[in-house]
């Protein structure tokens, strides 16, 4: 399973993103995600890819694609 198809199924299950509300350029706000749930969000990434992300620098990302792409470098780290 790719990084994306995880948070994809993370978003939908966990937080009830609608399945079409979820792609790359969809930003948090469009996916309906308020701060509170952002940070939540960010607590379970954090949790299922087993590093810390910070939550001021994950409400900072633009967009879904920035935050897989930078999941992506820290599993490539890892």
């Amino acid at each position: 399973m790719t990084v994306y198809e995880r948070v994809e199924a993370m978003l939908t299950k966990a937080f009830g993103v609608e399945p079409d509300a979820v792609s790359r350029e969809a930003t948090f706000d469009e996916m309906d995600l308020d701060s509170l749930a952002q940070v939540e969000f960010s607590e379970v990434l954090s949790e299922t890819f087993g590093f810390d992300l910070d939550s001021e620098e994950f409400v900072k990302l633009e967009n879904l694609g920035e935050l897989i792409d930078m999941l992506e470098r820290q599993e490539a780290r890892a």
